[in-house]
């Protein structure tokens, strides 16, 4: 958890790679960060607390290439801790 000098904005998710196996495109966690990062930012956050990595899996007979991240964001709301 950040410090107190933090309040929380609410759940985000991000990824990267779509598709099963050679239909759509691998993705990496590079990416979903890069594009977890972007999207914090977009909504005015300061700081993510990571709670899920999903990975690429195999569902039945595909496999899935997506790189999923979950989080909650939170926005920095002074610069002290303790006010």
């Amino acid at each position: 958890m950040p410090a107190d000098n933090y309040k929380e904005i609410g759940p985000i998710e991000a990824s990267d790679g779509k598709g099963c196996g050679t239909f759509g495109y691998e993705g990496t966690y590079d990416r979903a960060l890069i594009n977890l990062k972007s999207k914090a930012a977009e909504q005015g956050g300061d700081y993510v607390k990571l709670d899920i990595l999903n990975l690429p899996f195999l569902v039945g007979n595909c496999f899935d290439n997506s790189y999923t991240i979950i989080g909650v964001l939170f926005k920095k709301v002074s610069n002290t801790q303790g006010e």
